[in-house]
């Protein structure tokens, strides 16, 4: 009796497994995956239901979508994306930012109401895990993303006089860019008084560039054992995402002088010089008693055009600030689009700290190498002298007449020709 009872337990348990077995459904077998999604097939081990047939599915069945630029219109970035459709079949796929003029896919266009970014994102829509934004270029689009026409711009924030017990360690600075963000910051360290270079390990008579650390407050560390006690000039050159070079480069001066033991500290922001012993050539710099091979000068500030927006000028400046560190350089106007950074000197001028600032103008005629209100419809000056056209030739070398290669040599060739025109060539 036991026996037949366990038999038909056997058997019972045996139809369960077969239904159980019969339940998922195997490769080939019809499905509805609208109305019962894939619980017709196995999708445990792999089987879904696809266009209403239960199908081995290998690749990971969880939708996604990522975006390697987000909404960045200044980077062509690409969606990559995986979804099923109605009839759960995996939709796999990809599409890049690209630029549309008329609702034309081209490779660019000039700026204008039919000249758009297509911007793909990760934004659900329509069923599907992605969608695209439309976006106005200012400057035009091309490669899949807006132009930037804003050359980046840097700044040394280390300058001026120092001693070993007050030099930091290390010169620091800061960049910004209002277009595609920052790509690299680099710096040049000069020495004075024989023009050779230091490219991280010595001292070199080709001009070197090093990457420092950081962007828009970036650091180079370099140890005072490195300098000896002189001037060193400090350029820093930023370059932005699409390549763009900072054009109008800016000096920093640098002071390294030789510090007395039992020298003292002092106060010059209240005293002046009056703690040092000027008569054996001490003063007051970063608040030490320091040695100078010469007094310091006055301070001064000489501005080669005053005020005028129409002409490039530039400011040569001497002063010292409260701790009586000494600053001293040159600050050229420059160009931002069609905006000038005027440079000018402070009045009255004050006796300790700064003595130059800057005012930023739209020109209405746009804005061409530091000034506005003399360039032609061209965006050229109306006349080039010779000490102007070597000066010229100098930036056409370095690649700083414009945005491409191509726009950079149509530049001074037509600087070129005004030189011509100008000295009746």
């Amino acid at each position: 009796m036991k026996d037949i009872m366990m038999k038909k337990l056997l058997v019972s348990v045996s139809l369960l497994l077969l239904v159980s077995l019969a339940a998922a459904g195997s490769i080939g077998d019809r499905c509805n995956y609208r109305t019962n999604g894939d619980e017709e097939c196995d999708p445990d081990n792999g089987v879904y239901c696809i266009n209403n047939l239960c199908t081995q599915y290998t690749e990971n069945p969880d939708g996604f979508c990522s975006d390697t630029d987000g909404t960045d219109s200044y980077v062509q970035g690409t969606v990559y994306f995986v979804y099923r459709n109605s009839d759960g079949e995996f939709i796999e796929g990809s599409f890049s930012d690209a630029c549309l003029e008329s609702g034309r896919q081209v490779g660019s266009c000039s700026p204008s109401r039919d000249c758009i970014l297509q911007e793909f994102v990760c934004s659900p829509s329509g069923g599907m895990p992605y969608s695209s934004q439309s976006i106005s270029c200012t400057n035009g689009c091309s490669g899949g993303k807006c132009i930037d026409a804003d050359l980046p711009d840097s700044w040394v924030s280390v300058g001026g006089t120092y001693t070993q017990s007050t030099y930091p360690g290390e010169i620091t600075g800061g960049a910004s860019d209002e277009g595609s963000g920052l790509k690299n910051v680099e710096l040049s360290i000069m020495r004075d008084s024989d023009s050779m270079y230091w490219n991280g390990y010595e001292w070199v008579s080709a001009p070197t560039w090093k990457s420092v650390s950081g962007l828009g407050e970036w650091v180079y560390a370099m140890p005072f054992s490195a300098f000896s006690a002189g001037y060193y000039t400090l350029m820093s050159k930023a370059t932005d995402n699409q390549n763009n070079v900072e054009a109008d480069l800016e000096e920093t001066k640098l002071n390294i002088v030789v510090e007395e033991e039992g020298a003292g500290t002092c106060d010059y922001a209240n005293n002046g010089d009056d703690e040092c012993d000027t008569a054996d050539g001490f003063y007051c710099i970063g608040g030490v008693c320091t040695q100078l091979e010469e007094a310091p000068l006055e301070t001064s500030c000489i501005d080669s055009d005053g005020m005028n927006f129409s002409e490039k000028g530039e400011v040569e400046y001497y002063y010292r600030d409260e701790g009586g560190t000494i600053f001293l350089g040159l600050k050229m106007d420059s160009c931002s689009n069609d905006t000038v950074k005027e440079y000018f000197c402070l009045s009255p001028l004050p006796s300790i700290g700064k003595v130059f600032g800057w005012e930023e103008i739209a020109c209405e005629e746009g804005c061409f190498d530091g000034s506005c209100g003399k360039a032609g419809d061209d965006g050229l000056p109306a006349s080039v002298s010779d000490t102007e056209l070597l000066e010229y030739i100098e930036k056409w070398s370095k690649g700083e007449l414009g945005g491409t290669e191509e726009e950079n040599d149509n530049v001074i060739q037509m600087i070129i020709e005004i030189w011509k025109e100008s000295n009746g060539s």
